[in-house]
């Protein structure tokens, strides 16, 4: 494992299926990391949505809308075009993830686990990353 690795760099694509350039597919991720991403860094994916399931340490997940923990075991759905950064409280951390590509995911809200309202991300003041065609970029 890489302790200076971070979201997105700690991201390994494991394979898929379909072409995120017309919106159709699902690729399948595993993401390990030992370090935060770094405090004026944001990501976002325009590619489709990611479904990120936790299977060790903690992602402490601030978006647009607000901030979730999440924690072994736990699911973790981050649409399409938000804007957000992850930092890791405890390292190393593992989770597997999809991104689907091929439609917008549907969840129900529960009030238990909903974000409260943080901090609105200071996109002008940070650099960006986003996912696109399967590629990362900066910009």
């Amino acid at each position: 494992m890489d302790n200076v690795a971070d979201w997105p760099r700690g991201l390994r694509r494991l394979g898929g299926v379909g072409d995120p350039a017309v919106k159709s597919g699902l690729g399948i991720y595993i993401f390990v990391a030992g370090s935060s991403m770094p405090t004026k860094e944001a990501f976002y994916s325009s590619d489709g949505d990611f479904l990120i399931v936790l299977q060790q340490g903690v992602l402490d997940i601030q978006t647009e809308f607000g901030r979730s923990l999440v924690r072994p075991n736990e699911i973790a759905v981050i649409p399409r075009g938000v804007k957000y950064c992850i930092d890791l409280p405890m390292v190393p951390s593992v989770a597997t993830f999809s991104k689907l590509t091929m439609a917008t995911l549907n969840c129900q809200n529960s009030d238990r686990l909903a974000p409260t309202v943080w901090r609105i991300l200071e996109t002008l003041r940070c650099q960006l990353q986003h996912l696109m065609t399967g590629r990362t970029h900066r910009g």
